[in-house]
């Protein structure tokens, strides 16, 4: 009977133990669990998905959409006009831009031709 005894004190001593350890390991995953849901990532995704979840339950809309009537355009020739004279300032400042470097590159080009390479009062060692 003695031997059986002490097998059961070891079976409760274990199952202390184990009780002891898990109650450890969920304290520390719940306190890991509560850094986590504080963090603003976090709190920023279930702001989100709740947003969406609203939207999509109660702001979108049921019936079927109503189109804006199609404006009298004029034609093909119109939209293409249209489009250019959007366009046209764009271009320009492209067009500026591309002579004003080829001005500057052609400047550069005719100094470098007519003046002399200016020499260092330092001089370079070429022997490395």
């Amino acid at each position: 009977m003695h031997k059986h005894s002490a097998s059961v004190t070891e079976a409760e001593d274990y199952l202390q133990a184990s009780k002891n350890a898990f109650r450890s390991d969920l304290a520390a995953l719940s306190g890991g669990v509560r850094a986590q849901a504080r963090s603003p990532k976090v709190m920023l995704g279930v702001l989100l998905a709740a947003g969406a979840a609203g939207y999509l339950i109660v702001g979108k809309p049921r019936g079927p959409r109503r189109s804006a009537p199609p404006k009298e355009s004029g034609g093909g020739l119109f939209l293409i006009l249209q489009t250019l004279t959007t366009l046209a300032p764009l271009l320009r400042i492209l067009y500026a831009a591309h002579s004003g470097a080829q001005e500057a590159r052609r400047g550069r080009e005719q100094r470098a031709k007519t003046s002399e390479v200016p020499t260092s009062k330092y001089p370079v060692c070429d022997d490395a």
